[in-house]
Parts: C-alpha cells; sequence; structure tokens
C-alpha cells in the first residue's frame, strides 16, 4: 500500500507512475479511465478477434461478449480468448514454439489478437465526442490531470499517441502486473502529486467508483461507456456525455 505522505518522486527505482510531464503549479488533480471514458477502442478490439479467429478458423464470439472485457484486465481477456481458440481445438501457427518458447495453441493465438487490436487503434480507434475540447478547457482551467487504466503498454501508449492527446496528461499508470489492483493504482499516480487535491475520478465501470473511494475523491460516472447496468449506482454523479464535467465541477464547487 501506498503511503501518500512520503511524496513519490519520478524517475525514482520502482516508480510505476509514467510521467509524461512535469507538473505545473495547481491545486486540483483529475484522473480519468481510458476506454469506455475517453476513448473508444471497441471497433479494434472486435475486428482484431474476427481477423484472427477467421484466420486459425475459430468461431467467433458474439460483439456483446467481447464487449463485455472492456475495463477487465487484459490479462483475463486473453484467458477467455485462449479458452475459447482450445475449446475448439484451434492449431496456432507454432512460431512462438519454434523460438523455444512453449505456449498452448490458444495462449498464442490470444496473443496474437492483441498485437492485431493494438495495431488497429489508430484506423478503428476513436475518441468520445468533446474529449479533445474537454481536456483543453480542463488544462486551460489549471487542473493537473491524469490517467488510471487496467489497459496495457503498448496499447495505452498508442492510444494517447495516435489521438494526439498525450499532451494533456502529467502522469499515466497503467497495468503492469496481475496483481496489480486499480484502486491502489490510482492512489499511486495521486501520491505522485501530493500537493494536490483529488478532486475527481472520471470513469465507466465499479472499478473506478473504488477509484475514486481510494483517493479520496468524487466519483463521476461514464453512462456511454462499458458498463453494464447498475455497475454506476454508487457513483456521486453520473454523466451521459463528457461535455458535462464541467458541469459537475462547477456543483462541487471547483471551476469557476
Amino acid at each position: 500500500m501506498t503511503d501518500r505522505s512520503k511524496p513519490r518522486r519520478a524517475g525514482d527505482p520502482g516508480d510505476r507512475v509514467f510521467p509524461l510531464h512535469a507538473v505545473v503549479p495547481a491545486e486540483s488533480l483529475i484522473l480519468f479511465d481510458l476506454d469506455g471514458t475517453l476513448f473508444s477502442g471497441a471497433e479494434a478490439t472486435v475486428t482484431a478477434v474476427q481477423d484472427v479467429f477467421e484466420k486459425y478458423g475459430v468461431p467467433c464470439p458474439p460483439r456483446d461478449e467481447i464487449l463485455a472485457f472492456f475495463g477487465i484486465p487484459t490479462a483475463e481477456f486473453q484467458k477467455w480468448l485462449a479458452g475459447l481458440c482450445d475449446a475448439h481445438g484451434a492449431k496456432a501457427s507454432g512460431d512462438a514454439r519454434a523460438s523455444g518458447v512453449e505456449i498452448a495453441p490458444g495462449a498464442e493465438i490470444a496473443a496474437e489478437v492483441i498485437v492485431h487490436e493494438n495495431d488497429l487503434v489508430p484506423s478503428h480507434g476513436r475518441l468520445f465526442p468533446g474529449v479533445p475540447e474537454m481536456l483543453e478547457e480542463l488544462t486551460s482551467a489549471g487542473f493537473t490531470l491524469g490517467i488510471c487504466t487496467n489497459g496495457q503498454q503498448p496499447y495505452v501508449g498508442t492510444v494517447l499517441k495516435s489521438q494526439r492527446i498525450e499532451k494533456y496528461f502529467h502522469g499515466v499508470r497503467h497495468r503492469q502486473a496481475p496483481e496489480d489492483e486499480k484502486p491502489e493504482m490510482a492512489n499511486e499516480i495521486a501520491s505522485a502529486f501530493p500537493a494536490l487535491e483529488a478532486v475527481a475520478f472520471v470513469g465507466d465501470r465499479a472499478d473506478d467508483v473504488a477509484c475514486a473511494r481510494r483517493i479520496g475523491a468524487k466519483a463521476v460516472g461514464c453512462l456511454y461507456g462499458f458498463g453494464r447496468d447498475g455497475e454506476l449506482d454508487d457513483a456521486d454523479f453520473v454523466i451521459e456525455g463528457i461535455r458535462e464535467l464541467g458541469g459537475v465541477l462547477k456543483r462541487i464547487g471547483k471551476w469557476e
């Protein structure tokens, strides 16, 4: 567990917050989830599964089943894909085994899906309407912005760069190990900015509400994301579009 009373220095050994920019003087920190909140990789992910499964002759699962894994750790998504492939008796290319690495065919195919998904992000992914404008307004208003996501590199880096929103964020905490828990990841990134008050965590899943509670911020639930019915019932506020975030910040006295 991270001790927020002890400032963390960017670049320290073991530092797991990915710093993007030096922090400018500000009083408030807002953290965002990525997929389902700022960005939709739905078409990239679904297309990647379809393309790779067709290549190996595996029946593609329904779109809704694929989208249910948004916001879930990538390792769990890969495990599910691998199980579908193994149940069908799919045979992978054997490239991984030829390189001396023993890997089950289903796991190899699932890994190929993830690589293909990342390749498709620039062409098939999209920001939700109003995201660039809202990020610009928040930055101009003096907020420090960060991202806490279950996504892994290189996916996270590809999204930020291809969508040209990297410049708005002072830090990113992405999932790096199976034991990572998102609320503790949120606490790590909040701890990287000990002088700032964490005012909001914005996301579309239940664990994003838990992140807000962990850092003592308001939970802003995004109804347009990939959360299921009732998943955001405990959020302090819900919004149907990112443009409504400014109104929430005004209601809690953080934006004039």
